[in-house]
């Protein structure tokens, strides 16, 4: 075959067919009766190249609403960075009228209604954050946090609870102070002990732990983490 336009839609069309299977054996054995699964149906009317072309369409559709998330998140970044909170949270919820579950939107959402002393509503959209998206660790430290500021202790404590001992030390600290500001002495002392062997290093939690242990421990746990310390 000469070179020129016709020999690259052949080899176009070629590449297009064997990416549908076109270089599978044939087989002339007849197609078991019974219904066929819906994920194997082949569009109706179409040659296998236009199913290329279709699938390909309909994958263009994905990254069009990534992006487009992406650069909603962008706009809602720089408007929070001049300290416009309010458009900045207009492009955070256009986000989550098409991303229900994006757990950076709404966790942004929350922070941006704390900024301008909307205490309630940042309280509940991280609360509702939490819900959609038990893992969202960022979300659960700073609903804690806040929730700690407005006299919540028990409230963040079961926030920061799943993040203890996970390899966050901040938020291992976080819930054993939670546990000694909701009169949990005993399970507070285990914590900062807890955390004392994880990081022999670490002085703060000893010196937590020496303190706590004075005050509603033993006397020979109070002079060994003071030793430590």
């Amino acid at each position: 075959m000469n070179d020129g336009p016709h020999c690259t839609l052949y080899l176009t069309l070629m590449a297009a067919l064997l990416s549908v299977g076109g270089c599978q054996p044939v087989n002339n054995t007849p197609p078991p009766r019974g219904p066929v699964a819906p994920a194997t149906q082949e569009a109706p009317g179409l040659s296998p190249v236009e199913q290329v072309f279709a699938a390909a369409e309909a994958g263009g559709d994905a990254f069009e609403k990534i992006d487009g998330i992406q650069d909603l998140l962008s706009k809602a970044s720089k408007a929070q960075s001049n300290g416009d909170g309010v458009r900045a949270r207009r492009f955070y919820r256009q986000v989550l009228t098409q991303e229900p579950g994006h757990a950076g939107a709404r966790h942004q959402l929350g922070l941006s209604l704390y900024k301008d002393g909307e205490v309630e509503d940042a309280l509940r959209e991280l609360e509702n954050g939490m819900r959609r998206n038990p893992g969202h660790g960022p979300t659960r430290q700073d609903f804690a946090i806040i929730a700690r500021k407005q006299g919540r202790p028990a409230a963040a404590l079961e926030a920061v609870r799943p993040l203890a001992f996970q390899g966050d030390r901040k938020a291992s600290l976080t819930f054993a102070a939670l546990l000694e500001e909701t009169g949990d002495h005993r399970g507070a002392i285990d914590a900062y002990r807890r955390i004392a062997r994880l990081d022999p290093a670490d002085t703060r939690a000893l010196e937590q732990l020496a303190a706590l242990s004075a005050r509603h421990g033993s006397a020979d746990d109070a002079l060994a983490a003071y030793i430590l310390v």
